[in-house]
């Protein structure tokens, strides 16, 4: 029964097996001698190797996709706080216009009343011009 192999192993078997492919060596010789540093099987580093690599590549991956779905909802947040912070911008441009229109509005209803009056007067003067004789005749409205 072959023995388990230990973490300090798998590291080790990682170590020198980048160390190998780094100075060029191919794969059998690169095994033969990480088998021979370890007391394995060149056929035993090969698999304990492959199965290492499978599972480091399962687990980045999955923290790849975790990354790339983490920076997705980053950009839709800055997506949408970027727009939240333009409507807000309308939003007060178009209350600053509702705040200068009332004080507008304010100013021409005075200004109506003031030539409302006006011509009030007016017409009462004219009816008086015209009507010397009945001096009570008024204009009480418009």
């Amino acid at each position: 029964m072959p023995r388990s192999w230990t973490p300090e192993e798998d590291r080790l078997l990682l170590q020198w097996v980048n160390h190998c492919k780094k100075m060029g060596m191919a794969r059998i010789p690169s095994f033969e001698s990480a088998g021979d540093k370890l007391g394995r099987s060149a056929n035993a580093c090969y698999v304990r190797w492959v199965m290492l690599t499978k599972r480091d590549s399962e687990a980045g991956s999955s923290t790849t996709d975790k990354r790339r779905k983490w920076r997705q909802l980053e950009n839709k947040h800055s997506a949408i706080r970027g727009r939240i912070d333009q409507l807000e911008d309308l939003l007060r441009s178009r209350q600053e216009q509702v705040e200068q229109l009332v004080k507008e509005n304010k100013q021409l209803k005075e200004e109506m009343k003031f030539f409302e009056r006006m011509l009030v007067e007016q017409y009462q003067l004219l009816v008086k011009l015209l009507n010397k004789k009945d001096r009570d005749v008024r204009i009480h409205h418009l």
